[in-house]
C-alpha cells in the first residue's frame, strides 16, 4: 500500500507550488476479525484518526457514516469527519478565521475548490506527473459529488 500511495509520486515535490509538500501517511492494515454476529453478516467498519483529533472515528464503509457506537460522532446525521461536507465546513471556518470573505462567498464546494488557485495548480502538476510516469490519467468523478452547499 505504501508503494501505491507514496512512492509513485517521489519526484513531484519540487514541481509543486510554494507551500505544498509531500506528507508521508502512516497507513496500517490489520487483519479482519471474526464477527460475533448470529446471522453471519460481515462488518465493513473502518477506523480513522489524525493528529489533533480528540478520538478515533469508526465508519461503516458501505454506508459512509459513523456507527452509533463510534467514540467520535460529528452530529446526529452521523456523517464522517472525512466526508466532503465536513471538509467544506472546516474550510469555511478557516476562511472566516483568516478573514477571507471572498472564500466564504463561494456558493458550493466545487466553486470554493476552483477559487483555490494554488490547489488547482498542484492538482494539475500531480495529474501531469502521473501521466508522464505512465500511471495513467487521474480518474474523473461525477461533478454532482462536489456540487453542494454547506
Amino acid at each position: 500500500m505504501k508503494i501505491s500511495v507514496s512512492q509513485r509520486v517521489e519526484g513531484v515535490t519540487s514541481l509543486l507550488p510554494m507551500f505544498y509538500c509531500m506528507m508521508r501517511p502512516h497507513i496500517s492494515l490489520v487483519p479482519s476479525v471474526a464477527t460475533n454476529s448470529t446471522d453471519g453478516r460481515q462488518f465493513t467498519y473502518g477506523i480513522n484518526w489524525s493528529e489533533g483529533d480528540s478520538s478515533l472515528e469508526v465508519v461503516d464503509g458501505l454506508e459512509g457514516k459513523t456507527i452509533e457506537e463510534s467514540p467520535f460522532k460529528s452530529g446526529t446525521a452521523l456523517a464522517s469527519r472525512l466526508c466532503k461536507a465536513a471538509m467544506s465546513h472546516r474550510f469555511k471556518l478557516v476562511a472566516k478565521e483568516a478573514q477571507r470573505p471572498e472564500l466564504l462567498a463561494a456558493s458550493s464546494y466545487s466553486e470554493a475548490k476552483m477559487m483555490a488557485k494554488a490547489y488547482q495548480e498542484a492538482k494539475n502538476v500531480l495529474k501531469a506527473y502521473l501521466l508522464q510516469q505512465g500511471y495513467g490519467a487521474w480518474p474523473v468523478k461525477v461533478s454532482a459529488s462536489d456540487n453542494f452547499s454547506v
